[in-house]
């Protein structure tokens, strides 16, 4: 019987969550910046700091999500889907966007009393994420 658990799939989950990390707090800081009108040093400074620390918590919350939803994924995709590229890609990013986005999004909008619109800003994570480790996964 072949072994299920792969280190390898660690390793990787964990490079595409911080690489999630980084472009998705870059993406953020866009949105952010691009809702200002003006740009003084103050303001400036203070996307800086938004950015850091938007990055630092990004690259905990990124991990995590990866270790626990993609890295699953990831592993059914390699058992079900072997050699075909494009259906193993398209599923593990079309099912991870579905489970953060739509499932376990829900229990946080209703929890916490937030609207789903800021939910959204976890899209460009949970994409990148997907995305760098169906590459990792499937790159040959």
């Amino acid at each position: 019987m072949p072994k299920t658990n792969d280190d390898n799939l660690v390793i990787k989950s964990v490079i595409s969550g911080i690489f999630s990390g980084i472009v998705g707090s870059l993406v953020v800081l866009i949105y952010i910046s691009l809702s200002k009108n003006n740009t003084s040093t103050m303001d400036m400074l203070s996307l800086i700091f938004i950015y850091t620390f938007t990055a630092m918590t990004s690259f905990t919350g990124t991990i995590v999500g990866s270790l626990m939803v993609s890295m699953p994924l990831a592993m059914i995709a390699r058992k079900v889907y072997p050699e075909a590229f494009i259906k193993g890609s398209l599923f593990i990013v079309f099912s991870t966007l579905f489970i953060w986005l739509a499932v376990l999004a829900w229990p946080v909008i209703w929890i916490f009393g937030i609207r789903y619109s800021e939910v959204l800003l976890l899209s460009p994570y949970v994409f990148f994420s997907a995305v760098a480790l169906t590459y990792q996964v499937y790159r040959k």
